[in-house]
């Protein structure tokens, strides 16, 4: 098993791979980079706007949790996980793998998931959240979903 490891960091390493997918050209890498650094300021400015982001979807009325409807939270109903998409898509680009753009609906799933879960418990546990839900129709995307 070590030796088959060891196999396959040596085609990686020696790019017998890339032929399979090649790199992708330049001016794709550098758009990577900027949708990158694009997700990576979103995801902070929703973390610095939102004093209630937490790992864990939960009921924070210990913390006299509110609905925050301001700044980007006034465009999308969760900016934080749509700067974690753009993050990720603009690193794979930058980092020149097209792979993980083509794996990119196996890591959305999950968070498209974790979004309704989210909406439903702030339904029904954080006061003025569905009248939220009306005002910002969008939950990721804007103009769209």
């Amino acid at each position: 098993m070590l030796m088959l490891k060891g196999l396959v960091r040596s085609l990686f390493q020696i790019g017998l791979f890339a032929a399979v997918l090649p790199l992708p050209p330049l001016w794709l890498s550098a758009f990577g980079a900027v949708v990158g650094l694009t997700g990576y300021g979103v995801m902070a400015t929703a973390v610095w706007q939102n004093p209630y982001a937490a790992p864990i979807v939960g009921d924070q009325t210990d913390r006299d949790q509110v609905v925050i409807d301001s700044g980007l939270y006034g465009r999308i109903r969760h900016p934080l996980y749509l700067g974690y998409i753009l993050f990720l898509t603009g690193l794979g680009l930058w980092l020149g793998s097209v792979v993980s753009v083509l794996v990119m609906p196996v890591i959305v799933a999950p968070i498209v998931a974790r979004t309704l879960i989210e909406e439903k418990t702030l339904r029904e546990n954080l006061p003025g959240y569905a009248e939220y839900m009306t005002r910002v129709p969008n939950r990721l995307v804007p103009l769209t979903w």
